[in-house]
C-alpha cells in the first residue's frame, strides 16, 4: 500500500500572514480572520492524516489466471474505522469514476476487467482518496498493482472434423499393448496403472512408465515462434497450437515442442498437464530457437508458425505427414481447416479433404 498527500498550505500561509500583518501594523482585526484559517487548517489536516492512519486498502482477484478476453473479478476492501470530517473516495482502477467512500458496503466493492492479450498482466492499482469537506487537504492511499497472468485463448474444434482432416488413422486413441521405454516421476492425474511399483518399493520415489509405441507414434504440435509478422500474428498462432493439443489430445494424446525446449511434452487423453502447458504457451516469446532433432522423425506434424515468409517444408522432408497451421494461407495449398484465425493447410497428407 502506498500513500501520497498534499497539504492545503495556502491557507496556513494566509493565516499566517494576516497575523503577521496585526501584529506589524496594529490591526487587531486581523487576528480572528487569520487564527480560524490557521485553526481550520489545523482541524481539516489532522482528520485526513487521522483517516489515512487508521485505513488501509488492498485488493484481490479471483483468480491467478485467465483466458484472454474472459471476465475477472477484482475485490476492492477498505480496512479501518470511518472519519467523517474526512470525505473519502474510491478510485477502483486507473482512470474510473471516484466512488463514494460512504456509498461502499462494509467497505468493499469489485469490479470486472477482460484482459486482451496473453503473457503476465499488471492491472493498475486502486487507490482510495481522502480529503475535507472544503477541499483544504487531501492524501491517497493505493493497493498494490494487480499482476494475472493470461492465457491463450482456446479454440473448439469439431474432433471429427480434425480427425478426417489430419487422417483417421493417424489420431485417436492408441493400443494399450506397448513397450516400456523408461521411467519419469510420476505426474498427478496419471492412470494408476503406469506407477512402477519396484522403483517405488526400492528407492521410496514415485515413478511412472514411459511408453515407447505410445509416444513415438503421438501426433506432434510444433510451434515456431521465430520472425513472426507482429506481435498479433504470433497470438494468433499460439491460441492454434492451444487449441490443436487439446483436441488432439482428447482424441487419444500428442506432444507439443514449445520455443526454446529440447524436448517435446507429451499429453494424454486424461489431460494432465495441460494447465501447465497452456501457462507455457502464455509466456512464449518471438524469437526462441526449435530443437530440429525432436521434430525429424515423426509420424504426423503440424507446424503453428506466424511467420509471414517462412517456409517449413524443406526442413520437414523427414517427417510424415505434415501440415502448416499459419495466420497467412500459401497460395497454391487448400486451406482444410481454420483455427484461431489460422489456415491448415498440407504439405504432404494422406489424410482426406474434409468435408
Amino acid at each position: 500500500m502506498r500513500r501520497s498527500g498534499a497539504g492545503g498550505f495556502g491557507s496556513l500561509a494566509l493565516g499566517g500572514l494576516l497575523c503577521l500583518l496585526a501584529g506589524a501594523f496594529g490591526a487587531w482585526s486581523l487576528y480572528v480572520p487569520g487564527i480560524a484559517l490557521v485553526l481550520l487548517w489545523a482541524l481539516a489536516e489532522s482528520s485526513v492524516r487521522l483517516a489515512c492512519a487508521r485505513t488501509s486498502v488492498t485488493r484481490e482477484p479471483s483468480l491467478a489466471s485467465v483466458e484472454e478476453e474472459q471476465p475477472l473479478t477484482l475485490a476492492v476492501a477498505v480496512h479501518g474505522p470511518r472519519v467523517r470530517l474526512a470525505a473519502g473516495e474510491l478510485v477502483r482502477w486507473p482512470g474510473a469514476e471516484p466512488v463514494p467512500l460512504a456509498r461502499l458496503e462494509r467497505g468493499r466493492s469489485q469490479f470486472v476487467v477482460r484482459p486482451r492479450r496473453r503473457g503476465r498482466q499488471q492491472i493498475g492499482p486502486s487507490a482510495l482518496r481522502f480529503g475535507d469537506p472544503l477541499g483544504i487537504c487531501a492524501r491517497t492511499l493505493s493497493s498494490g498493482a494487480t499482476e494475472v497472468l493470461v492465457l491463450p485463448r482456446l479454440e473448439r474444434l469439431d474432433p471429427t472434423r480434425l480427425a478426417r482432416v489430419l487422417g483417421a488413422e493417424r489420431v485417436g486413441r492408441r493400443p494399450a499393448t506397448a513397450e516400456i521405454d523408461a521411467l519419469r516421476p510420476y505426474r498427478p492425474g496419471a492412470p494408476a496403472s503406469r506407477i512402477h511399483w519396484p522403483t517405488v518399493a526400492r528407492t521410496g520415489l514415485l515413478m511412472e512408465r514411459s511408453l515407447s509405441a505410445e509416444t513415438d507414434r503421438l501426433p506432434l504440435v510444433v510451434l515456431d515462434a521465430r520472425r513472426p509478422a507482429d506481435e498479433g500474428t504470433l497470438d494468433m498462432a499460439v491460441r492454434a497450437a492451444a487449441s490443436l493439443t487439446l483436441s488432439l489430445a482428447r482424441l487419444g494424446g500428442c506432444k507439443l515442442l514449445l520455443p526454446g525446449e529440447q524436448r517435446a511434452r507429451a499429453l494424454e487423453a486424461d489431460l494432465a498437464g495441460f494447465a501447465d502447458l497452456q501457462e507455457r504457451l502464455a509466456l512464449v516469446e518471438a524469437g526462441s530457437s526449435l530443437a530440429r532433432a525432436a521434430y525429424e522423425q515423426v509420424g504426423l506434424l503440424l507446424w503453428v508458425t506466424a511467420s509471414l515468409s517462412d517456409d517449413p517444408a524443406p526442413r520437414l522432408r523427414r517427417a510424415g505427414a505434415c501440415f502448416t497451421v499459419a495466420p497467412f494461407a500459401h497460395e497454391d495449398r487448400a486451406v482444410l481447416l481454420t483455427v484461431a484465425g489460422c489456415a491448415l493447410q498440407a504439405i504432404r497428407s494422406g489424410a482426406a479433404a474434409a468435408g
